[in-house]
């Protein structure tokens, strides 16, 4: 659990959401107190759901224990027979703050995934809270005193302490796309590392630097394996290039900025009825993406140019996934619904694959890249992207400890 807190005004918002690696296949754990009351708000709910977006894979929904403080005057607790939906004053103020805290918490934690062994041995809990040596009542109670904000200060600070999870700041972002496109380089040769050169007279020239070795090492074409402050980390090569490239095509959406490739002769492209008059129907959202179309006639659409980054894929096979996309959920999705879809699809066409061999230099650069991204610990479908084996956990393993 992650413990969050924030004030805006006379509300305060304070509890605890779940770690991504944490996740249930419906909302039932979604817990909401509003001055001590359960309640369910849509609203709310639908900002957790975005705090989470590209962190929880497809279906799954987050964990969440939030306790609202606000004075009386400022919501309607009438609106329901049970009381167990309300109407705020201005909703949107809280649908912002509930956003805001979650992502920038998330932004400020560290959320990678950790290998824990089967072996791994239990220590006792020390935490009032444990679940494992209390009665039901006494639990049920010490919840009801939690949401009315009635614990004991020493029991809070305890939790905060037992789940305080590592800090670390917020990377700089990266002013530029990463130096590394997959599509159309060669086959490269093996990496080998290089001999180290003896030192060189004091009076002599000075020598030419040494190949600078690369910071991982790629295994089975598909995962990179470096070493950490905690001890090992294998990153998943196609993930995280797709979660590098995804921020990069939003960025550069949002500033209209998408590199297009103009084709010399328009591809006319076949479609069905129903892909024709969607893929028309969002003309200006492909534009944006860098696909430009026009109607040819029939269900027949032309395609004049589509993203330089897709460029080894045909324009047709581009147009046909974007428009698959577009009629993915059978119903008219949301613009930012739709854009996010359609972002995630051309990140994961352009993105390295697993099977594909690197070279030194874009190892680097993918390594590197790792650093500059805001959730460069979960590809933007919800995969992580990094697993982390600790020293302690690689010792246990290997029976030193």
């Amino acid at each position: 659990l992650i413990p969050v807190e924030s004030s805006e005004g006379d509300v305060r918002l304070t509890g605890y959401v779940a770690n991504p690696s944490q996740s249930r296949g419906n909302a039932r754990m979604q817990y909401v107190f509003l001055n001590g009351r359960s309640i369910r708000d849509r609203a709310l709910q639908h900002a957790l759901g975005e705090a989470y977006r590209g962190l929880l894979m497809t279906g799954r929904y987050p964990i969440c224990f939030l306790r609202l403080e606000m004075p009386p005057e400022m919501v309607d607790v009438n609106v329901h027979p049970t009381k167990l939906e309300v109407r705020f004053q201005d909703s949107g103020v809280l649908y912002r703050q509930l956003l805001g805290t979650l992502r920038t918490k998330f932004l400020n934690t560290d959320l990678e995934a950790r290998y824990q062994g089967s072996d791994v041995r239990q220590e006792p809990a020390t935490s009032s809270l444990a679940t494992n040596q209390q009665p039901t009542s006494v639990l049920r109670q010490q919840v009801v005193d939690w949401a009315k904000g009635e614990l004991a200060h020493r029991v809070a600070r305890q939790e905060q302490e037992a789940w305080q999870p590592l800090d670390r700041p917020v990377p700089a972002r990266s002013s530029g796309p990463l130096t590394m496109s997959r599509l159309d380089q060669p086959q490269a040769t093996r990496w080998t590392p290089q001999a180290i050169e003896p030192a060189e007279d004091a009076g002599s020239e000075p020598a030419e630097p040494l190949p600078v070795d690369p910071p991982a090492l790629q295994v089975h074409n598909r995962y990179l394996v470096t070493e950490s402050e905690e001890g090992m980390v294998v990153i998943d090569q196609h993930a995280l290039h797709e979660r590098i490239l995804y921020e990069q095509i939003r960025e550069k959406v949002l500033a209209g900025a998408v590199e297009s490739q103009a084709l010399l002769v328009p591809e006319p492209v076949d479609l069905g009825p129903g892909e024709a008059a969607a893929a028309l129907e969002h003309r200006e959202l492909l534009e944006q993406l860098g696909v430009r179309i026009e109607p040819f006639g029939g269900d027949t659409i032309l395609v004049s140019s589509y993203p330089a980054m897709l460029a080894k894929l045909s324009p047709s096979e581009v147009l046909r996934d974007l428009v698959e996309r577009l009629l993915a959920d059978g119903r008219a999705p949301e613009r930012r619904d739709l854009l996010d879809s359609l972002l995630h699809s051309m990140s994961c066409k352009a993105a390295i694959k697993a099977g594909d061999h690197l070279t030194s230099d874009e190892i680097a650069a993918l390594v590197e890249g790792r650093h500059l991204a805001q959730d460069a610990h979960h590809c933007p479908h919800g995969r992580p992207t990094a697993l982390v084996f600790t020293r302690d956990e690689l010792d246990r393993q290997f029976k030193r400890i």
